[in-house]
């Protein structure tokens, strides 16, 4: 990536300035998790984004999104607020290039904005925190037994989601775990070995 970075910093003699523009918007558009870890595809997308920075390129984004940037904050000048807009679609970006998509915070994002809250997150930085604390996500699985309800955690992390509100622990109804690691699970096999 720091190649990139250095390839796409400068004018080169032999090509139109365009073209490393090009190259570097691609940086951002190509730069997706597939098999590195969470905090290794973040460092990456954090350095594409740099590189796009050096060059001086953005998106062009359209008004209505630089519009709720000032509706959040009416001190914003248009120029902060067509940043802080920019910011803001690079994190979806980096959301969106995830291996496993963020279903539920998606769902989270878009039923907060439903009700007039706009949680979308600022940054690729807070896009990353709010993944991890939403999902209890860390880019490996959660949990690979064979109980019962196994199917459903497997499903779950496939659509990568955690325990939520919506898709509570079946056994004691709690939004903070699955049924496979509930401690009423654990008394009951403690008590059925004594008996």
């Amino acid at each position: 990536m720091q190649a990139l970075n250095k390839l796409c910093s400068g004018i080169k003699g032999n090509e139109h300035p365009i073209e490393g523009d090009v190259k570097a918007m691609r940086a951002i558009l190509n730069c997706k998790q597939y098999n590195k870890s969470l905090a290794s595809y973040h460092d990456e997308f954090r350095e594409a984004v740099k590189t796009i920075t050096l060059r001086g390129c953005r998106f062009k984004l359209s008004e209505n999104s630089i519009k709720a940037e000032k509706a959040l904050d009416p001190k914003l000048s248009d120029e902060d607020a067509a940043n802080k807009a920019h910011d803001r679609f690079l994190a979806i970006i980096f959301l969106n290039n995830l291996k496993e998509k963020p279903t539920a915070l998606y769902a989270k994002l878009k039923d907060d904005y439903l009700r007039s809250v706009d949680s979308y997150p600022a940054n690729s930085q807070e896009a990353l925190d709010r993944l991890i604390a939403h999902n209890h996500y860390d880019g490996t699985p959660r949990y690979t037994g064979g109980s019962r309800s196994s199917g459903q955690v497997a499903l779950a992390q496939s659509n990568c989601i955690g325990p939520l509100e919506a898709h509570p622990c079946h056994l004691c109804g709690s939004s903070k775990h699955w049924a496979p690691d509930c401690p009423r699970r654990k008394e009951r096999n403690n008590t059925a070995s004594l008996g």
